[in-house]
This record gives C-alpha cells, structure tokens and sequence, in this order.
C-alpha cells in the first residue's frame, strides 16, 4: 500500500492507536477534517518511503482544550519525508509530538498564521537529528 486517504468526518469510533509503521511502502497519507477523535497515539515510526503527511482540521482532538499525557504525535525515521501539513484544531490535546530523523524534511506546516489554531496547545515539541 502506497497511500492512505481518510475522508472528511470519518473513522470517529474509539481505538487507542493507529500504528501505520507495518506500511513500509507508505508514500502519502491524507486525512481529512474532523476525524480520529478518539486515537491517543498516531504512530509514523521507520516509514522510509512516505514523503507527505496532510491532516485536515479537527482532527486527532478530543478534549479542545485539554492536555492528556497519553496523547502522542510520533513521526521518526521516514527518511523521504518531504512535508508534514496539520490543519486548525487537530491535535489540541496532545502532550507531545516528537519528530525525528526527518533529514529530507522542508516543509511543516500546523494551523493558520491569521487565526487560533490550537495545534498541540500544552505539548511539548522535539525536533531530533542524528546530523
């Protein structure tokens, strides 16, 4: 499988983790606004072909202005990733996101700069290279 597409309003039923690491041919994922509320962890971990990352708005929150420490952003390891795209509101009430060993990364983009956004309001953010 080469790439993920989520539709707007979709998958909203509770499920801790999505772990799209077992993917290994991933290229692009795409989820649209308002999706995966319930999911704590989003998992983007040894994916060395995925070259984009596009999530809508409103998704990956649960609680707008909560701070759940079970709540993780993780994107390691994709070597090939070119642009991380996060829209207004998603992930509000993760605690971390942490990106690492990224070295193609040019492009990440969370929210809106001519609004709130709330993109990852209380998390802390770490940027990791072995360069």
């Amino acid at each position: 499988m080469e790439v993920i597409t989520v539709g707007d309003g979709m998958c909203k039923g509770e499920n801790d983790r999505i772990d799209l690491s077992k993917y290994f041919n991933l290229k692009n994922v795409s989820i649209g606004n308002e999706c995966f509320f319930y999911q704590d962890v989003l998992n983007l971990t040894g994916l060395h072909s995925l070259e984009r990352v596009m999530i809508g708005e409103n998704s990956f929150t649960k609680d707008f202005f909560g701070n759940d420490a079970n709540r993780k952003l993780y994107v390691k390891n994709c070597d090939a990733l070119k642009e991380l795209k996060i829209g207004r509101y998603s992930f509000s009430d993760y605690s971390l996101i942490e990106i690492e060993n990224v070295n193609s990364l040019e492009l990440i983009e969370m929210g809106d700069m001519d609004s709130l956004s709330y993109n990852f309001a209380y998390a802390s953010l770490e940027l990791k290279s072995e360069l």
